[in-house]
């Protein structure tokens, strides 16, 4: 009973995840999905740098899921995860034109424009991710299954209703929004259950920081000029985010011993 909705969530997971690029290639081409797949691979190292910490994350969510304060110990797990993966965000959108330009091909360069929304896809499929740990621990399935499929269901239908008006932006857009979808119902409805609290306040600057940087990369062409002010949205998120105040004096503290 507790793996048998696993079975319909990993199908529609992977119907969240892949059917973008099936769309892309029935209705728009090869070109447009080769390009799609090329710049994928940039916000994918979030995703892939998180999978290490996954692993020992489901471990550990299991054994504390039942303690007096698991509700602080999840949720400041949870502040921290997004703090990085802002940061890390952040810091590919300074160098974000001059890295396109090193590691791809001149016919995927105009691709860069995708790769904004793409890591709002990465946060977005991070946070359920972690948040979809936590239903696994509790022994509830079905909800994973329910958040999983509400995902997908968006997905295509907004898929199929944007590629066709905007192209290849409407399938990231629409990625972005579902995997939205199922990071914002598990977070409700984990948050009724007493596990988890999170400073919208900190989520909603951090967003508002991403979409300076994602704009100021999408109206000026000079590099330098764009790094300098992401690095200020860095600084801003730094300045603000004790967390990664916490992370910064830890490695510093880790090198003066080294």
């Amino acid at each position: 009973m507790y793996s048998i909705p696993l079975i319909p969530n990993t199908f529609a997971w992977w119907l969240n995840s892949a059917s973008d690029r099936f769309f892309i290639l029935m209705i728009l081409g090869a070109s447009a999905n080769g390009i799609y797949a090329m710049v994928n691979r940039f916000p994918t190292m979030v995703t892939t740098l998180t999978s290490i910490f996954f692993q020992s994350w489901q471990m550990t969510a299991i054994e504390e899921y039942d303690s007096k304060d698991s509700r602080e110990f999840i949720s400041n797990v949870f502040e921290y995860i997004i703090s990085l993966i802002f940061l890390f965000s952040l810091g590919m959108l300074s160098v974000l034109k001059p890295m396109i330009r090193i590691l791809l091909a001149t016919d995927y360069y105009g691709g860069w424009k995708l790769i904004p929304i793409m890591l709002l896809v990465s946060i977005y499929t991070i946070t359920s991710g972690f948040l979809g740990v936590l239903y696994t621990a509790s022994k509830n399935t079905v909800g994973v299954f329910y958040s999983t499929l509400l995902g997908a269901i968006v997905n295509v239908l907004l898929t199929v209703s944007l590629i066709r008006w905007i192209g290849v932006y409407g399938a990231a857009i629409a990625n972005a929004i579902s995997f939205f979808s199922v990071f914002l119902y598990r977070y409700i409805h984990i948050k009724k259950l007493g596990k988890i609290q999170m400073n919208i306040a900190k989520f909603v600057l951090l967003h508002i920081l991403l979409a300076i940087a994602a704009a100021i990369n999408y109206e000026v062409n000079n590099s330098a000029f764009v790094f300098i002010v992401v690095l200020i949205c860095i600084i801003i998120q730094i300045s603000i985010d004790r967390r990664i105040k916490v992370i910064i004096l830890d490695i510093v503290k880790v090198i003066r011993r080294a």
